[in-house]
């Protein structure tokens, strides 16, 4: 407010500005986070011009970015009016429509800028991820590997080609396509990390361990490469080193439940059942409704022996949905 209140004593001192120094204006703004200034900037120049094309999708991406959907959808049907040539406002509504959970609408969009630019690449990997989101993986496949054809460098498409395979079950594919991201962009974290999920999948523990501490390596801060690590370890039977593991997850994100649980079963796998029963417990009180902690507390306190308590934990994990493997103790409840 304080940066549009300076600019409308700048226009009463050096006269009136135009709707392309406005657009400008916006443009700036918005660069140094001033998201609110910024749409009310662009919001003149759409004054002075109800046909500059720039303004509205310029309005339309900022809106998007705020998840105001409706009228990030508004802006780019205005800037559609204007040019209904222009496959980037077409793709920027299938965006806002695709974040809006109207898939099958966002589709049609994709499919609208592909007519209007068919090499363009984000619009063929947009409608993969959208594929991806009506579970049609087989032809978001098809997407990406058009994507992949016409950019065989674009990291995004081979990275999400992967997930499709995943959803599809075939790791091995999938494991293709994370290689060929890791060697355009050997810095991507996320496909270090997904690639160590599919090893560990697969009981390439080892190879996914490598993979996860490759993720750690390039950014130590992303708390989830620590859990997912963690939890390999725990497979390997290396509860000291997995639980190490667990706390670093949980000094990066201390809500981080599932870290707080895998610490906690590690613990009851060691034999140290009332360390245990405070971690999961701790778990409990970051997510009552947990189903797994509630599993985990009751084998604390089965080991325990202290039964009626663990009955309740085992029960109280039934009423949340845990479907996992039953015990002796379950089974004659």
């Amino acid at each position: 407010m304080i940066a549009l209140i300076f600019l409308l004593l700048v226009v009463s001192v050096y006269g009136q500005l135009t709707a392309d120094d406005w657009y400008k204006k916006g443009v700036d703004l918005s660069t140094r986070g001033q998201y609110n200034a910024s749409i009310n900037a662009l919001d003149q120049a759409i004054k002075l011009d109800q046909n500059n094309f720039d303004a509205w999708y310029y309005k339309g991406l900022l809106l998007a970015s705020l998840f105001e959907l409706d009228e990030a959808g508004k802006a780019f049907d205005e800037a559609i009016r204007i040019d209904p040539n222009s496959s980037q406002a077409v793709i920027g509504k299938g965006v806002a429509l695709n974040q809006q959970g109207k898939y099958n609408e966002s589709l049609d969009a994709y499919d609208a800028a592909i007519r209007i630019d068919p090499n363009s690449v984000a619009a063929w990997t947009l409608k993969g991820d959208v594929l991806n989101n009506l579970k049609r993986y087989y032809d978001a496949i098809g997407a990406y590997n058009e994507a992949i054809r016409l950019d065989p460098t674009f990291v995004q498409a081979w990275r999400n080609k992967a997930g499709s395979f995943i959803e599809q079950g075939k790791y091995d594919d999938a494991l293709k396509a994370y290689d060929e991201a890791i060697k355009l962009d050997p810095k991507s974290t996320l496909a270090w990390t997904n690639k160590g999920s599919i090893l560990a999948e697969q009981g390439k523990l080892d190879d996914a361990v490598q993979a996860y501490d490759e993720s750690i390596r390039l950014d130590p801060m992303v708390a989830e490469s620590w859990y997912n690590k963690g939890s390999v370890l725990d497979k390997q039977g290396k509860y000291n080193e997995s639980i190490e593991v667990y706390d670093e997850a949980i000094k990066l994100s201390p809500r981080f439940v599932n870290a707080w649980i895998g610490k906690g079963m590690a613990l009851n796998n060691q034999g140290k059942h009332d360390e245990a029963l405070n971690v999961l417990n701790e778990a409990i009180r970051l997510d009552p409704k947990y189903a797994d902690a509630q599993y985990g507390k009751a084998q604390s306190l089965k080991m325990r022996h202290r039964n009626s308590e663990a009955e309740a934990a085992y029960t109280k994990a039934r009423e949340l949905g845990y479907n996992g493997p039953m015990t002796p103790m379950e089974m004659t409840a």
